[in-house]
């Protein structure tokens, strides 16, 4: 199986604004609910939020359980080196329950036995070794504990929906090459500063037009993209080196143009990993039996739907009395 190595995802989450890897925002709605159903029955005390990425469930968990009175400590875990306060901009201060321990594989978690009473995870634990990653985490959660999961199955519409996004991006990436255009026109325009003299350049206006068209293409499936904000981002990095002001203040072209293309390779790269990691019906019946196999009672084996979709996922929780 193909899957980014945590480097990779380190320069995601270390590069993106993002909260989650599929978006500016938090979960809400429907997902939120599941959380707060989940999650607020109780006085936890200890939390692991496993493969939290920049901390999307981490900040509802604490919404949840800490709404009162600081009561639980949450600690998220990731593979990847993760620094979410750094990068959301966010003041540790406000959130002093948080803590966030990057560089940590699920399948070899640094914590004693029995450390916590509850384990969560939404579209984070699949992109663990599952044979693995479930005893370590049995192994830290107490005797009595609950675990609580959101997954990626093959069925679920975001799975469908970023297939279809994968054929236009890899379109994009290997057939269009918008951004090999825009590094010929950097070698066009070479030292030249004055854009009264550039834009007079026949091959500038043939190149031009060449975009143009390019460009359309682009507009349209960022009109029809489930995550629009990629090919935006890979559209301005394109873009903003050619306006006036940059060409006149001598800024970098090429090398924007190249960044532009590993924006779009990476997503690429992120949804195949997606793909990957989704699991099957067959996938999902092992690990349901796996958490069985280490005292867990199932309580929810169900199929997340959210807002429009019928399917968003799939849902175990499972509890531990023992």
């Amino acid at each position: 199986m193909n899957k980014l190595n945590p480097d990779q995802w380190s320069s995601y989450w270390q590069d993106t604004g993002n909260i989650n890897s599929f978006s500016k925002d938090n979960y809400d709605k429907d997902i939120a609910a599941f959380w707060q159903q989940e999650i607020s029955d109780k006085s936890y005390i200890k939390v692991i939020d496993l493969a939290c990425g920049n901390g999307a469930i981490s900040w509802i968990a604490n919404d949840i359980i800490n709404k009162d009175k600081n009561t639980a400590s949450i600690t998220g875990v990731d593979f990847s080196n993760i620094t979410p306060f750094e990068r959301l901009k966010i003041s540790k201060d406000d959130f002093p329950m948080i803590d966030f321990l990057g560089n940590t594989r699920l399948e070899k978690l640094p914590f004693e036995n029995n450390t916590f009473d509850i384990a969560i995870s939404q579209y984070g634990i699949e992109y663990s070794n599952l044979k693995q990653s479930i005893p370590e985490i049995a192994r830290v959660l107490q005797p009595t504990s609950k675990l609580c999961l959101i997954i990626h199955s093959e069925n679920s519409e975001i799975i469908q929906k970023t297939a279809k996004n994968l054929k236009q991006y890899e379109i994009l990436l290997k057939e269009i090459r918008l951004h090999d255009d825009f590094i010929a026109l950097d070698a066009i325009i070479g030292q030249e500063t004055d854009t009264v003299k550039i834009r007079a350049m026949q091959a500038f206006i043939m190149q031009g037009k060449v975009i143009e068209s390019k460009m359309l293409i682009v507009n349209q499936i960022i009109k029809t993209a489930e995550n629009p904000d990629v090919l935006m981002r890979y559209k301005k990095q394109l873009v903003t080196p050619f306006l006036d002001q940059s060409i006149q203040k001598r800024l970098p072209r090429k090398e924007p143009a190249l960044l532009a293309r590993k924006t779009l390779d990476d997503y690429i790269k992120r949804i195949n990993d997606l793909q990957n990691v989704a699991l099957s019906d067959t996938e999902i019946d092992d690990l349901i039996s796996l958490i069985k196999d280490h005292g867990f009672i199932i309580k929810r084996n169900e199929i997340l739907r959210h807002d429009t979709m019928e399917n968003a996922g799939h849902i175990i929780v499972a509890e531990r009395n023992s």
